[in-house]
């Protein structure tokens, strides 16, 4: 699942960061609750730090999910996440 920046209508986007935000990690705790595997592909932090502690909380496997991000951009996010285990 992945979360990209985009300029689109109101009608057919959330137009509010917050809202995108809100609905991505809604679809990605669904997901996880129903068994599926999750390809997270952002470099937003707080989402990254939101859905590791949902994750853990709900004794979600480590190996149902995954982060992705674009290799060399925010290279400390990356590595941060490999230092917990994830």
């Amino acid at each position: 699942m992945v979360k990209g920046a985009y300029k689109e209508f109101s009608e057919v986007a959330f137009p509010k960061k917050a809202d995108v935000d809100k609905n991505y990690e809604k679809i990605i705790k669904t997901h996880l609750l129903n068994g599926n595997y999750a390809g997270i592909a952002t470099h937003d932090d707080k989402i990254v730090d939101k859905i590791i502690q949902f994750t853990q909380k709900h004794y979600i496997p480590k190996n149902q999910f995954e982060f992705q991000m674009l290799y060399g951009i925010r290279s400390d996010s990356t590595k941060a996440i490999s230092c917990t285990g994830i």
